[in-house]
């Protein structure tokens, strides 16, 4: 049949093809843990820099920061309103002024900076300096206040200089008189100042704040940061290090980029041995540094930088207990076991990192039980409210269990842990391919709280999964227990339809009329009734990609020598076999629909119309993807209905004939 094997071999083409036009701009799918190989085990475990980090943040800081522009502006006003009210003046007269010059500061603030490339932009740029230049400062203004707006005015108009001499004359009165612009006067001359008195001038906006000086728009502790710039600039590592910690605990949340940047240019730098010592010896230092190479990727460089900085380290009895995970981590990092193990040896005993660690050297000593038994205590313990459990990635810990779970065929655990791991394609590998049916029904019902990633709820996807397992194996009045109410009434639809169907003491035609309304149902609704949620429907990609199947990468892992941890036993794979979905073909329920149809047409005569629009259509489903088996209701077409007009049609171009599906209702 030609027209058969050229649409064959174009679908071939297209199939080949669309892989490598997808992998330009497809989505990024993790890798499914239960086809990952042993490295899954004995990888270092992957903990987060600021998580680590936390543990060093100073309790509590004198200086809380203003992050909200909004609040700023407001603060900003009250001070002025304040001031106004304590000098027995019109605060409304001084405020509406006020207003008016901020706005025009606001406005020229916008293009300080930024490039301006477009016309319309130097020209809303030039309005915006040309009411700054014109802008007037009302004298009926406190006397600080006019000073730091004359300030800010020569500021934004790029002279430096003589905004620099407003600020000093503010901060030259008398100090009950420069009450709420004091700590933004030396702020501003800390910002534009250069050498040495640069770091002077922040210190002492917080000591301004400490004597009482107004700060409401956390000048203080913006301080913080701009200091600490200045002494990375000068190479200053340990006093930039503390103030950014500083600043990180009065609110600044993103401060731990700074000290990714700190640690950073300590190792581009690639400084003298000497002075990786002097840094070790700081408590702080030694601790953002170490964080900074934990969480580095495993290079050659970063491996170079972690030994200098392991043998830069003090003696161990100068540090504390709780270090000793993090450098038995950097040890095992470096592949150095048994280093590892020496740091494992003096840490706290409920060191987290350093339990984890002990885990992977039992897993790779090959003493699967104890490891196994440490595992699950530390993931046990990754839930409490302790900090520094809290700071590990426990998916990782609990999906690395779930893996040691199905090893020791101990299913339900390993549902469990994926659950835990928020793994869901590992998850329902398990629930749909493993667990017994009996164990299925008890697993979801002992497991109703379950959250997904984002707190989506998890609930609704197992039972769903759980309700199209059950109606593949024609359990079908216990699938109706686990349906939505949306689809609950679209499988009652088809269990009613299958029913009629098979009832042998309705006429013929009445039969073949509920086939073919199941068939329907099927074709329509078999992702959502029917589907598997992995291969080879992906439902848990709305059945739109055609991604690897788990189970046949699975039992190709059984004897690999990489995979002696995390592969398959016999009991397994005999129960993967006895779930397999049936045709194991991509959008099987459309073969599914197909097989009804089929049933509908043969309880049908020959050459009855309606059997010919049954094949035709239920062809159709297939053709495209799978010619061969559409073959099948091809040949019926034309053999069992040659006198209709369909089969003739068919007969005449040796395939199905091309027709609008959408008039062929039969019935």
């Amino acid at each position: 049949m030609p027209i058969k094997k050229l649409i064959s071999a174009l679908l071939t083409i297209a199939l080949n093809t669309l892989p490598l036009i997808a992998s330009a701009c497809g989505p990024w799918i993790p890798e499914s843990f239960v086809t990952r190989n042993d490295d899954v085990f004995y990888a270092p475990p992957r903990i987060g820099f600021a998580a680590e980090l936390r543990h060093v943040l100073p309790q509590s800081v004198p200086y809380p920061a203003v992050l909200n522009k909004q609040e700023e502006a407001r603060n900003a006003e009250t001070d002025l309103i304040d001031d106004l009210k304590a000098q027995g003046l019109n605060a409304d007269v001084g405020l509406e002024s006020y207003r008016n010059c901020r706005a025009i500061l606001t406005n020229a603030k916008r293009f300080f900076d930024a490039n301006q490339d477009s016309y319309r932009q130097l020209t809303v740029r030039s309005e915006a300096m040309s009411a700054l230049k014109e802008m007037t400062i009302p004298a009926s203004l406190p006397t600080e206040f006019q000073h730091y707006l004359r300030g800010a005015r020569d500021y934004y108009l790029g002279d430096i200089e003589n905004a620099r001499k407003h600020w000093q004359r503010l901060l030259e009165l008398p100090p009950d008189e420069r009450k709420y612009r004091s700590t933004w006067a030396m702020f501003m001359l800390a910002k534009t100042g250069e050498g040495k008195s640069v770091s002077r001038q922040f210190q002492q906006v917080r000591e301004l704040a400490s004597e009482g000086f107004i700060d409401s728009i956390g000048l203080a502790a913006a301080s913080y940061g701009l200091e600490a710039r200045n002494y990375l600039d000068k190479s200053k590592y340990i006093d930039a290090i503390n103030l950014y910690l500083m600043q990180w605990s009065s609110g600044y949340s993103n401060a731990d980029r700074s000290l990714r940047t700190v640690a950073g240019r300590v190792f581009d730098r690639v400084i003298s041995d000497e002075k990786l010592r002097t840094l070790a010896q700081n408590p702080n230092s030694r601790a953002v540094l170490t964080a900074y190479l934990l969480t580095q990727s495993d290079s050659k460089r970063t491996k170079q930088f972690r030994q200098r900085w392991l043998n830069a380290l003090p003696a161990s009895d100068a540090m504390t207990i709780q270090e000793a995970g993090r450098f038995a981590l950097l040890e095992y990092q470096l592949n150095e076991l048994e280093s590892a193990q020496k740091w494992i040896n003096y840490a706290a005993p409920d060191d987290a990192l350093a339990l984890w660690v002990q885990s992977k050297l039992l897993l790779r000593n090959g003493q699967i039980d104890e490891g196994r038994t440490l595992l699950l205590a530390l993931t046990e313990k990754m839930e409490s409210e302790n900090p520094d459990w809290q700071r590990l990635d426990t998916k990782h810990a609990w999906a690395e269990l779930a893996l040691l779970m199905l090893k020791r065929e101990n299913f339900p655990s390993a549902a469990d842990y994926f659950a835990n791991a928020n793994k869901w394609e590992d998850l329902a590998y398990v629930l749909e391919r493993v667990l017994t049916t009996d164990e299925l029904i008890s697993w979801i019902q002992n497991n109703k709280e379950l959250k997904r990633q984002k707190n989506e709820n998890l609930n609704d996807d197992t039972y769903q999964l759980t309700a199209r397992r059950l109606m593949r194996e024609a359990q079908f009045d216990v699938a109706l227990q686990f349906f939505n109410e949306a689809l609950r009434s679209k499988a009652e639809q088809y269990i009613e339809s299958m029913k009629l169907a098979s009832n042998t003491r309705l006429e013929a035609a009445q039969r073949a009329q509920h086939y073919w309304t199941a068939a329907q149902i099927t074709r329509k609704y078999g992702l959502e009734l029917f589907g598997s949620e992995i291969a080879p429907d992906f439902v848990f990609m709305d059945g739109q990609l055609d991604l690897r199947d788990i189970v046949v990468e699975r039992k190709a892992n059984q004897y690999a020598p990489e995979h002696q941890l995390n592969s398959p036993g016999w009991t397994e794979l005999k129960r993967t076999k006895a779930t397999r979905i049936r045709p194991q073909k991509r959008f099987h329920y459309r073969y599914r629909a197909a097989q009804l149809a089929e049933l509908a047409a043969g309880l049908l005569p020959n050459n009855d119309e309606n059997a010919a629009r049954i094949y035709c259509i239920a062809g159709s489903w297939l053709k495209l993807r799978d010619p061969d088996a559409a073959d099948r209701f091809y040949k019926q077409l034309v053999v069992r209905c040659p006198d209709t007009e369909l089969g003739q049609a068919a007969a005449k171009v040796n395939w199905f004939p091309k027709v609008d599906l959408e008039t062929l209702k039969p019935f």
